[in-house]
């Protein structure tokens, strides 16, 4: 309790506060700092009352965000621009961590691309698009070369599982179903080239302008220090007992799966944050590159620009906050 007053006073934090703010989220391991913050009661420490959603599939989740069913989600950063091209304008708050190898394109053989095959993926945007094309380009190949088919995680690897589709894009664990049980070979994945699969904090642009910036920041704060929590030794335990219950809906991933899994994120640091949002850092240029590859491949419906998209003064409140120490005991 020692610093949990001047927190609430410094964060302006009134008693009785009513308002309750869901965060959406697929179960993605790199995500689970927000059950971390939810469970740990980090956030209703810092003031702010927030519920996680888990949507237990993709376009469960896409629907929610889209339909103001949520009022922010955690979500690629290309599918957040995949949303504006569906018609759903979004405000970007923060890029918080990368897939660094956990997305991965799954074959039977090492030579199953070619012009005309047929790859399944989970979503058909450019979170997506940006992945293969990378993929394509290191073997002659473009995107028009071949053939998307979209399903969700589950079913997409119970068609490669079938011996229906070549090869998939899908995210651990279910890369670790299609390689078990579908005899699948990683000959790809988002770790190469760094940073092609950006992550992070987004909303509904109206949803999100009618949040007050303070609470946005004591929101995405409250994940920084969730995030401190995870990466200590100490916390394991714990921490995968919430990944197993909440992250995952019960599943009972042992040890080497979680650790395995883990080992293919990247949660920013405070460091990686600002150097990500700086006006001529990796966010922005991840996005411009998108606006790029749908020109390129005749799919850009609606225009969009980068800074039209990401609003950072919540997360600069954010730093700001954490850089004073501020419940970082806790």
């Amino acid at each position: 309790m020692r610093a949990l007053l001047p927190l609430l006073v410094a964060l302006g934090a009134v008693a009785g506060e009513a308002r309750e703010y869901t965060i959406g989220m697929s179960p993605w391991i790199a995500w689970a700092p927000m059950h971390v913050a939810e469970s740990r009661g980090i956030w209703e420490r810092l003031g702010v009352r927030v519920r996680v959603v888990n949507h237990l599939g993709e376009q469960e989740h896409i629907a929610a965000v889209a339909g103001g069913r949520v009022d922010l989600t955690m979500e690629m950063i290309g599918s957040v621009v995949g949303l504006v091209q569906d018609g759903t304008p979004m405000t970007i708050l923060a890029e918080l961590d990368w897939s660094h190898g956990g997305d991965k394109l799954i074959a039977r053989t090492t030579d199953a691309l070619a012009r005309g095959s047929t790859i399944g993926v989970y979503r058909d945007d450019p979170a997506i698009l940006m992945f293969l094309s990378e993929v394509l380009r290191g073997r002659g190949l473009a995107l028009a070369d071949i053939v998307l088919a979209e399903y969700d995680c589950d079913a997409l690897v119970a068609q490669f599982i079938a011996g229906r589709l070549p090869a998939i894009a899908v995210y651990d664990p279910h890369t670790l179903v299609a390689i078990r049980d579908g005899g699948g070979v990683a000959i790809a994945s988002s770790a190469i080239p760094v940073g092609c699969m950006p992550e992070g904090l987004a909303g509904r642009q109206d949803l999100v302008a009618a949040i007050p910036r303070a609470d946005l920041a004591r929101i995405i704060l409250g994940w920084m220090l969730a995030c401190d929590w995870c990466a200590r030794d100490a916390n394991w335990a714990d921490y995968a007992r919430i990944v197993n219950q909440r992250t995952f809906d019960g599943a009972e991933h042992g040890e080497e799966d979680l650790r395995a899994m883990l080992s293919v994120v990247r949660l920013h640091d405070a460091a990686t944050l600002r150097e990500r949002h700086a006006d001529d850092g990796g966010l922005r240029g991840f996005v411009g590159a998108c606006e790029r590859l749908l020109v390129d491949n005749q799919r850009l419906v609606r225009p969009f620009t980068a800074a039209g998209m990401i609003d950072t003064a919540a997360l600069d409140e954010a730093l700001a906050l954490y850089d004073r120490g501020l419940g970082r005991d806790e």
